[in-house]
């Protein structure tokens, strides 16, 4: 079980490049129920008019991970990614890792035991 003393466990869920993230993540939070309050956080790279928006960069997406954390009034959290957005949950692993409780990242479709790695070190 998943739950914490508090509640639901908060994780920010990011998404691989090519599928929105209520699609990527449908049937992993319908497994998980009420156990997770998820966060689900688009790329930053699909934000603007035009793709990728002129100003991107990998700091925006750490940004907007953040911001939407913010948002969600969380002030700290497990963070998981797929794909791009895996690459985004390790970068901002690294630079945050006082936000972060835990990363996971998945360079494969996300099952009821996905493959993951650690990011953040306790």
């Amino acid at each position: 079980m998943l739950r914490s003393q508090r509640g639901p466990v908060p994780v920010v869920l990011l998404p691989g490049i090519l599928m929105p993230v209520a699609v990527r993540y449908r049937a992993l939070l319908d497994a998980l129920g009420g156990d997770v309050r998820p966060v689900l956080k688009e790329l930053e790279v699909y934000g603007g008019p035009s793709v990728p928006p002129p100003d991107y960069s990998l700091q925006a997406e750490l940004d907007g991970i953040a911001h939407a954390a913010d948002a969600a009034g969380l002030e700290a959290f497990h963070l998981y990614g797929h794909s791009g957005g895996g690459a985004c949950a390790l970068a901002f692993a690294a630079r945050t890792q006082s936000a972060c409780s835990r990363s996971r990242w998945t360079s494969r479709r996300p099952t009821l035991t996905p493959r993951t790695s650690d990011a953040c070190a306790r």
